[in-house]
Order: structure tokens, then C-alpha cells, then sequence
């Protein structure tokens, strides 16, 4: 199985069926504070471990949502690459071109599956 089979199984197998905006936004937060004082401490370990957190409650909550976890997120690179743009060197930031041709951008088509 694919991690993210892994995950909507471990979902599955627990009931975690339904997606709760208070509960997935104070999971995210939690992970978020970890990755946080992670990054503070300069521990990688612990910053791999909690950005790997970050996606197994963004990947379940996709699955909660009604959607296949994989497609919604091919659907969302598809979109992000159809973005023009360039790395901004003092922020560190890859940032978008406004002035792109709308005709050149792909807009994400998420299609729930439940």
C-alpha cells in the first residue's frame, strides 16, 4: 500500500469517518505549535516527524472530506505548475507572476468520490 492508502486505511479502521472543523483545525494547530518549536530548536527529527503529522491529518481530512486523497493532490500540482512565476532570493519564497495569461493557468477540478 501507498502511504496514502496507509492513511485513509488507518482512518477507516478507527471510525475517524466524518470531517469536524474544530477537531482538524485543532489537530493542524497542534502539529503546526510541534513544527514550530521544532524548527526553533533546530531538530530535524522532530521537524520531519511533525511535517509528516501535518500530512496525515491533511491527507485524512481529504478523505473525510469525500475525496481520493492521490487525486485531489495530482489536481493540486497540476495547478500549482501551470504557475509562471520565479524564487523571490531575500524572502526565499517562489512567488507567482500576477501579469500570467489566465488562459495558461490549470484550475484544480476536485471530483468527490464518496
Amino acid at each position: 500500500m501507498s502511504p496514502i492508502e496507509e492513511i485513509v486505511a488507518f482512518n477507516k479502521e478507527r471510525g475517524l469517518l466524518v470531517f469536524n472543523n474544530d477537531t482538524e483545525l485543532a489537530l493542524l494547530e497542534e502539529e503546526l505549535g510541534e513544527l514550530d518549536f521544532a524548527c526553533g530548536d533546530q531538530d530535524k527529527n522532530a521537524m520531519t516527524d511533525a511535517l509528516c503529522d501535518i500530512a496525515v491529518v491533511a491527507i485524512g481530512g481529504l478523505f473525510k472530506l469525500g475525496y481520493d486523497p492521490t487525486e485531489a493532490l495530482l489536481e493540486t500540482t497540476k495547478e500549482i505548475r501551470s504557475r509562471q512565476g520565479a524564487l523571490n532570493t531575500i524572502t526565499g519564497k517562489w512567488e507567482k507572476y500576477k501579469d500570467q495569461d489566465p488562459s495558461t493557468l490549470y484550475s484544480a477540478n476536485y471530483v468527490p468520490v464518496k
